[in-house]
């Protein structure tokens, strides 16, 4: 009966293992990266959206993000949730594409993770158009702006900026 239970136990141990190790592990052409919950507006020979990803290096995630200016083949990209993707990638041939194309194929092979973001609804770029006492002439000729982005609030009044941090205690 030890055995049958000992064996039991290694068996569950190894598959575990296994199942892990086939999640993480990579072809040459494969990459694990995070793409960011929003597109953001980037300018290649048009003003266009693009993706915001990390590619993410012996599990190690980058700072900042950078701009993918190309698409995921098969990926369905919802807005609001942060994903964890496993892509494969191709190099094409830069004679046989398009001078405004990437030359690059990105393929979807696996979404990994999908994580819903909370956003805060006054986050972004706030445009000041009245100020009690100031006349509104004047305030559209400096367009004073706040900018609210996660716990951070920044402005400019057309002279001066402004930066205030804010965390949770």
């Amino acid at each position: 009966m030890k055995y049958i239970l000992y064996l039991f136990i290694c068996l569950t141990t190894l598959s575990c293992i296994a199942k892990k190790t086939t999640e993480t592990t990579l072809k040459n052409n494969e990459k694990i990266i995070l793409v960011n919950h929003q597109k953001v507006t980037c300018e290649g020979v048009a003003v266009m959206k693009c993706f915001e990803i990390k590619e993410l290096k012996d599990s190690i995630i980058p700072d900042s993000w950078s701009i993918s200016y190309s698409n995921i083949e098969g990926f369905n990209f919802v807005p609001g949730y942060i994903y964890k993707l496993k892509i494969s990638e191709k190099q094409l041939d830069p004679d046989e594409v398009p001078a405004d194309a990437s030359t690059i194929r990105r393929t979807l092979v696996k979404v990994i993770e999908k994580t819903e973001v909370t956003i805060n609804p006054l986050n972004g770029k706030w445009k000041v158009v009245f100020i009690d006492g100031v006349d509104e002439k004047l305030v559209s000729q400096f367009s004073p702006f706040l900018v609210l982005t996660n716990g951070k609030l920044s402005g400019f009044d057309g002279c001066n900026r402004a930066v205030i941090s804010s965390h949770k205690v």
